[in-house]
């Protein structure tokens, strides 16, 4: 967020405002939102809120509700008072699958039902759809299929599979917010998991980029002392070790 305003330089901030140059077709330069209930670090007070339209962030907050005419004219204009503003819920976890799976769940269902809770943005998980965003063409058709329906900020994982090591930097490039892998069947043919030789190269290829690498860490329980890649590919032991209400049989089935 930005600084919060203060009483004492709301004139002057408001006078800066209304000096802003306005292109008729970009549209206003802010939206504003008041209410004399709003969450303003961590408490709820009296609030005007001005927001960018290029950038979508905040640029101001002032500790009262201001009138409409203390903006520039034109300027969008809410106040939802008595009702209560709040900072939107970030979900870094949500599978939409589309295109390719939207029967499973879509941008315009997924997106709707996050907007309702009181999610404003979502970052979607790189599997599921076909094609997966392991590439930067499968990061493209995601993207156009989204147009048109998404009711909150939607972003994107890319996808860490075999053979993909040099997809990786146009990813980021290209605005991936982090990138995920399997170490164990993903339940998705598209979307393989890798090998620690995978991740050993992955880890060179990222190291000196702005990004996150994440993995699905589960392997299949090894089947003997020596811990190798081999077990990825060995059948699991067909009992487990303890009680199937003992955690410990969980974490064993874990490794």
């Amino acid at each position: 967020m930005a600084p919060h305003a203060t009483e004492s330089n709301v004139p002057a901030v408001s006078s800066r405002l209304a000096n802003e140059t306005q292109h008729p077709a970009q549209g206003p330069p802010i939206i504003v939102l008041a209410s004399s209930r709003a969450v303003v670090a961590g408490r709820i007070t009296e609030a005007t809120i001005a927001i960018s339209t290029v950038t979508g962030k905040i640029t101001s907050i002032f500790h009262s509700v201001l009138p409409a005419s203390d903006f520039p004219s034109g300027t969008p204009y809410v106040d939802h008072s008595p009702h209560i503003l709040l900072p939107g819920l970030v979900d870094a976890h949500v599978h939409l699958n589309e295109p390719g799976r939207t029967e499973w769940e879509g941008f315009w269902t997924g997106t709707r039902a996050a907007a309702f809770g009181g999610v404003t943005t979502v970052i979607d998980m790189p599997l599921n759809a076909i094609p997966p965003t392991t590439t930067v063409n499968g990061l493209r058709e995601k993207v156009a299929a989204a147009r048109g329906q998404c009711w909150v900020d939607v972003g994107f994982y890319g996808g860490i599979v075999p053979g993909n090591v040099k997809e990786l930097k146009p990813l980021v490039r290209a605005g991936v917010r982090g990138f995920k892998g399997f170490l164990i069947d993903s339940g998705v043919d598209e979307f393989p998991a890798v090998s620690s030789q995978d991740v050993e190269l992955v880890l060179a290829e990222l190291a000196d980029e702005p990004t996150t690498l994440m993995f699905h860490a589960e392997m299949i329980p090894p089947i003997a002392s020596s811990v190798g890649d081999n077990v990825q590919h060995s059948l699991p032991p067909l009992q487990p070790t303890g009680p199937l209400t003992s955690y410990q049989t969980f974490l064993d089935s874990r490794p």
